[in-house]
């Protein structure tokens, strides 16, 4: 009868993409190793699974190839404007990523 429960007070987060005072985060991974190639990894992923899925279906027709190249162009438009809100926004330090990562999407290509 006399005990009370008092809700624990939360635990205070850190801040996005901050390590703990004094201790530097290693860059490792296979995500690290990509994105030092190609500034949107993530979009040439999503673009290599759905021409893989489109010959699954059918090779005769362009149908299934439909998405794919919608996808195409829906993202490549994407980066663009990806770009110029980040060059808005960050101005040098984006442009020294920029130039350390030259790729937009493929690298070697674009």
């Amino acid at each position: 009868m006399g005990h009370e429960v008092r809700p624990r007070p939360p635990a205070p987060r850190p801040r996005r993409g901050a390590a703990p005072q004094g201790i530097e985060l290693a860059p490792c991974g296979l995500s690290y190793c990509l994105r030092r190639c190609s500034r949107h990894v993530n979009y040439l992923f999503e673009l290599l699974a759905t021409y893989t899925w489109a010959p699954l279906i059918q090779f005769e027709y362009l149908m299934p190839f439909s998405y794919s190249i919608f996808l195409t162009i829906l993202l490549l438009h994407r980066i663009a404007r990806d770009e110029e809100r980040c060059h808005l926004k960050y101005g040098k330090p984006y442009e020294e990523y920029c130039r350390r990562v030259p790729y937009r999407l493929i690298p070697g290509v674009i």
